[in-house]
């Protein structure tokens, strides 16, 4: 089993992920679930304001944000082809 390498630089807060990918990628989607689940409690009104501020939350930390200078998401994990 390898071990997460990160490279790059932290002040941009770029780093490529030499081994781990997959474990990233399945983190991400699980992340993806989770927000899934919270949204349809809000929806379902339990707790609809603080279950929407913990999906931001988690989609901020997880997943991405957007820009503020063009306003489009922007996604923490970018996949290559390896």
């Amino acid at each position: 089993m390898g071990a997460i390498v990160f490279q790059g630089s932290t002040g941009d807060k770029e780093l490529t992920i030499i081994d781990g990918q997959q474990r990233i990628a399945t983190l991400s989607i699980l992340a993806i679930a989770v927000i899934q689940k919270i949204n349809e409690l809000a929806q379902r009104d339990v707790e609809p304001a603080e279950n929407a501020e913990r999906e931001i939350i988690l989609r901020r930390t997880f997943l991405g944000d957007k820009s503020p200078g063009s306003l489009r998401y922007s996604s923490k994990l970018f996949l290559n082809e390896n």
